[in-house]
This record gives C-alpha cells, structure tokens and sequence, in this order.
C-alpha cells in the first residue's frame, strides 16, 4: 500500500465512535476560535466606523434576536434532507460571508452580510445535534457532548485574544480571511466522516410515513416537547439557564467598576468563567445515562448559589470565585441536557425536538438583552445577578418531573389507511 492511499484511508472515518468525534472536536474549536475573534474584529470596526452603540444593537438584535426565528426552519430540515450536506453547506457559506466582509466597508452592507451569515451559520446547527447520536454512538453520548463542549469552550475562551490581537497587529480584513479559513477546515472534518449521519432506517420510510413527516410540519419539535411531561419541564429549564447567565453579562462590566476593579481583573473575571465551562464540561464528559438529571441539577443549583452569593459579595475576589463556580456548573448542565434531548426523540423528529429548546434559548437571550440595561441603570449592577440566581431557583421544583418520569421516544407515526 502506497503513503498515498494509507493516507486516504486514515482520512476517512467509517465508523461512528471517538475518531469521529475527535475530528469534529477538532473542527468545533477552530470554528469557535475564528468566530469569536470575528465578533471582536467586526465589533470594533463596526463601532469605529459609525461611533454609535445603535449599530451595534442592531446588529445583535439581527444575528441573535431575528435569526433565532428560523430556527424551526432549521430543525425541519435536519429531519428532512441529508444532515451531512447541510452541515457542509453552512460551513461553505458562512466561509462566503466572511470573506464578504473583508471587501465591505459601509455600515449597513456589513451588518446585512453578518445577518445572512448568522443565519447559514446556524443552519446547519440542529442537523449536527440530531446526527451526533449517530455518530457517536448513544452509549456515548455524555462522554461526546462533554468533549464538543471542551473543544467550544476553548475555542471560546482563546477567540477573543486572537480577535482582538490580530485587529490590533494586521486589521479587520486578517481577522475575517482567518475566520473563512476556520470555518473551511471545519467542513473539512465534516467531509471526512462517511459514517451515517442518520438513523440506519430513516431513508427506508414508506409513502405513508413521508407524508406524515410532510404535515408534521416544521413546529413538530415543540408539540413533542409540550406533550412530554419530562421534556416540558427541561425545556424550562434550559431557557431560565439561558436567561440567567446571559442577563449577568450586561452587569459584569458595571459591577467589576463599581467594587474598584481594574481592566485586568475584569479579563481574570472573564478567564475565570471560560475556565469554568472548560472545567465542566470534562466534568460531564464522567456523566452517565442516569446521571443526566444530576447533571441539570447541578447546574440549576450552581447556578442559584454562584449569582445569588456574586448578588451580596461586597469584594472582587470572591466573585471571581463564584463565577468559577457557576461556570462549572452550567458546563456540567450543557453537557447533561444535550445529551437527554438527544435521547428524547427518535432520529426522523430529533432536528426539530432540538430546534424547539434553541429557540426558547435565544427568545430568553432576547428577552435578558432587552431588560437586563435597563435594571443595571435602575437598581444596580447586583441586581441582575440576584435576579438570574431567582429565575434558576424557580427551576429547582422542575427537578422533580425530570427525576420522576423518564422521556418516552417520539416516533413518525404514519396517518390510518
């Protein structure tokens, strides 16, 4: 055998299992790098192009707020169409928009570029967790969702540095071309896997059962998840875990200032919560199937002891303590929850299942965004802190479903002859 063809057959995966998650691992953490130091680059050329925080609420109003409405869309076509391709199409576009970017200069033409490409970059989203049983294989689940969320939380953590140096040392076209590029080696790794990215009968289905699929429609994933006691009760959950750490982010800033706190032990803050999530996230990777209820419950329970005690800290240092703390927790959570929605559906409803918690995730990003200023502006900095720690104490009693009744598989039922 030629160094050539060894090569090829080492580059081809067929079979689910660690390899492949590895690879996609791989391509996961240079994904986030580069779009995390394209979010930095874009926003402060954004900001020196025009001087007015408006554009920039623009922006995220349409990347996070507006986006967010089709992801249904999304989720109904991971349950339709070839996973793997749709994943690769959203790498292959969302490299397009960000070398768009590189050429455009004036305000609205790169806010609609990053628009579109917020909305290729998500489209491929539900495709890649719906498939991720398939490719890991079910036993291990925990174990590769806890390893997705390493490779993220890196990529996420180490991104802004290099957005931020590169803008500084070669300018914004650098830190776009180096984004297109991430996202190409993403769908690289993508490509490479030949393992089924559905289920071994999901492409045997009869005529009956294609035209059930088709009136299902696109809202399917929410019907499921409010019929199933269990799922209803996580996808509560999973929004209030959304609210509650995104509201904090608008008082960290404010309430690093107000206790005296300099720019550098504002980044130490911020290292502290990505190493958390880097943290949890090996932590979750130990979880096991009936582990998973632990897993939320850790979250919710981190999440309320780390917000409520940050809410009466009169020191710094202790915060940057307890941000670790609830770091870690909401990575143990992440790891935990993705797995159970996961498992909660069969393969031919799984996109939209999962579509439905994304969208109640970025409706309560929205919703924290909106007021989270406001209150800042109002009552303090402490106060959005207290109130994220209150909404997740609101969740503690939705524990008890979660641990009470497992959830029951949701199969296509094809309609009576």
């Amino acid at each position: 055998m030629s160094t050539s063809e060894l090569g090829l057959r080492t580059w081809w995966i067929r079979e689910p299992g660690k390899p492949a998650i590895y690879r996609i691992a791989i391509g996961g953490l240079i994904t986030a790098l580069g779009s995390d130091a394209t979010a930095v680059a874009f926003g402060f050329y954004l900001y020196d192009r025009t001087g007015s925080a408006l554009w920039l609420s623009i922006w995220f109003f349409l990347s996070f707020g507006i986006t967010g409405v089709l992801t249904p869309v999304f989720g109904w076509l991971a349950d339709r169409f070839d996973r793997r391709r749709l994943i690769l199409f959203s790498d292959v576009a969302a490299a397009a928009c960000s070398t768009a970017l590189i050429a455009a200069h004036d305000p609205v033409v790169l806010v609609a570029i990053a628009f579109v490409a917020s909305i290729v970059g998500r489209a491929g989203s539900p495709s890649f967790a719906a498939a991720l049983p398939n490719l890991a294989g079910e036993e291990r689940l925990e174990w590769a969702n806890g390893t997705l969320g390493v490779a993220f939380n890196i990529g996420r953590l180490v991104g802004p540095i290099v957005g931020g140096a590169l803008y500084v040392a070669a300018g914004r076209s650098v830190v776009f071309g180096f984004d297109a590029v991430t996202y190409l080696v993403a769908g690289a790794s993508i490509w490479s896997l030949l393992v089924p990215f559905r289920a071994a009968d999901a492409d045997d289905r009869t005529d009956a059962e294609e035209a059930a699929e088709t009136k299902s429609g696109v809202l399917r994933g929410f019907s499921i998840v409010f019929a199933d006691r269990r799922l209803r009760a996580l996808i509560f959950i999973w929004a209030a875990g959304y609210f509650a750490v995104d509201i904090v982010l608008v008082g960290e800033l404010p309430l690093a200032r107000a206790l005296g706190a300099g720019a550098l032990a504002f980044g130490v803050l911020e290292a502290a919560w990505g190493g958390g999530s880097i943290l949890g996230s090996l932590l979750g990777r130990k979880l096991r199937e009936d582990q998973d209820v632990l897993g939320i419950s850790i979250g919710v329970v981190g999440i309320v002891i780390g917000w409520g005690l940050i809410g009466l800290s009169p020191w710094f240092i202790p915060i940057i303590a307890l941000s670790a703390l609830a770091a870690v927790a909401s990575g143990v959570e992440d790891v935990a929850a993705f797995s159970m929605i996961q498992r909660s559906a069969s393969d031919d409803v799984r996109g939209r299942v999962f579509s439905a918690f994304q969208t109640s995730g970025l409706i309560a990003n929205a919703i924290a965004f909106a007021i989270a200023g406001t209150i800042v502006d109002w009552l303090g900095p402490r106060s959005v802190f207290v109130l994220g720690a209150v909404v997740s104490a609101l969740c503690v009693p939705l524990l008890r479903p979660l641990a009470r009744q497992r959830a029951t598989r949701t199969e296509v039922v094809p309609p009576p002859a």
